[in-house]
């Protein structure tokens, strides 16, 4: 929606009288990559011989930056360090070699809840569903039609004449994916590029184990459908819940919802919940604005400390050997039976009930 300008006076007084957003409420919306990636791509750029750190300073990127500790890395700061990486190092091959050190293994929860999955299809909507947590610079989407699946990964920003070193990163990220996951079907998989024939089409075949269209209107990777229901040897529904559950915890905590970043922050301490005023010093409130704040979104404290509690102690159920009494003290109740009347009041059967019907659901998957 395209807003008329505001007077010239306005936006200077706004400018200089707007009190800046408290940094815990500043919610990250551009288009944003997990750091473990950038550190492959630097140490391939070293492999090359090109100084890294200038190239970061370049990109406006400090080397704790990469650390797993600073947090998603713009994507636009990627583009910058690209651009200069590639001037520096304009061999066609560089995106290959960047892609393919791209391994399945890398990919943190997300890559869990993936590999985790039963059958492939799951896999590849658990991957349409997370990818933005690793990388949201790149949209995920599945189509399936005419006995294929298309999995398309558009870029959400304009990428101009990084567009082909770009899509061949991705493109290759996808076929270490997709190699762990079909396994021998991979040379069945088509990818589709963005772009016409490059130089290294020629020697394809010693890069790429899967046939490619050029010339096509987005990046995708086309898998035949009958691949879609294969088991994955990996499959492990206990990992997979956990996997989901930490990758459901780190999408609310970068949510635009005060609600959702404080039900993430809750989760994050099981055992030892904060305070209302604690919370709300995390989140540079007072504890009436928090108040206020979160009834504006329909919500309040105390219901969402409950349906934290009650998320983890289901958890605890179904994924571990706790007794309910150790679990009751873990939740924070006192009194095991207050712990007990409140489970059945949000689930409508005892702990014991909900652990006995969930543990022999598991067993039966």
């Amino acid at each position: 929606m395209n807003l008329p300008a505001a007077p010239t006076a306005t936006i200077a007084r706004t400018a200089t009288t707007a009190p800046a957003a408290p940094a815990a409420l500043r919610v990250r919306q551009a288009p944003s990559i997990h750091p473990v990636y950038v550190r492959l791509l630097c140490n391939t750029l070293r492999k090359r011989g090109l100084a890294v750190e200038a190239l970061l300073a370049g990109a406006g990127l400090a080397p704790d930056a990469l650390s797993e500790a600073a947090g998603p890395i713009l994507f636009s700061q990627l583009l910058a360090l690209l651009r200069l990486a590639v001037r520096q190092c304009p061999d066609p091959l560089l995106s290959i070699e960047w892609g393919r050190r791209i391994r399945a293994n890398v990919h943190g929860n997300v890559g869990n809840a993936i590999f985790s999955c039963n059958t492939v299809r799951q896999a590849l909507r658990t991957a349409e569903m997370l990818a933005s947590l690793r990388c949201s610079g790149i949209r995920v989407t599945l189509r399936e039609a005419g006995g294929f699946v298309r999995m398309e990964l558009v870029p959400v920003v304009p990428l101009y004449e990084l567009d082909e070193f770009v899509s061949t990163v991705v493109a290759f990220t996808a076929i270490e994916v997709l190699r762990g996951l079909v396994s021998g079907g991979i040379g069945r998989v088509c990818i589709e590029y963005p772009f016409s024939a490059p130089a290294w089409e020629a020697e394809r075949a010693a890069h790429c184990p899967c046939d490619a269209q050029f010339d096509a209107p987005m990046l995708a990777a086309r898998i035949p459908a009958d691949l879609l229901e294969r088991e994955l040897p990996t499959a492990d529904a206990h990992a997979h819940a956990l996997a989901m559950r930490q990758c459901q915890l780190d999408m609310r905590a970068g949510s635009a919802h005060l609600s959702e970043r404080v039900a993430a922050w809750l989760a994050g301490h099981a055992g030892a919940y904060p305070t209302l005023d604690q919370v709300a010093a995390h989140f540079c409130l007072s504890p009436r604005t928090l108040r206020r704040m979160l009834q504006q979104e329909g919500q309040q404290y105390q219901k969402i400390l409950d349906q934290v509690r009650m998320d983890a102690t289901r958890l605890l159920l179904t994924q571990s050997a706790l007794s309910i009494d150790e679990i009751a003290a873990h939740a924070g109740y006192s009194d095991t039976s207050n712990f007990i009347r409140a489970f059945r009041r949000h689930h409508q059967q005892t702990p014991r009930q909900f652990r006995d019907a969930g543990g022999a659901a598991l067993h039966s998957e």
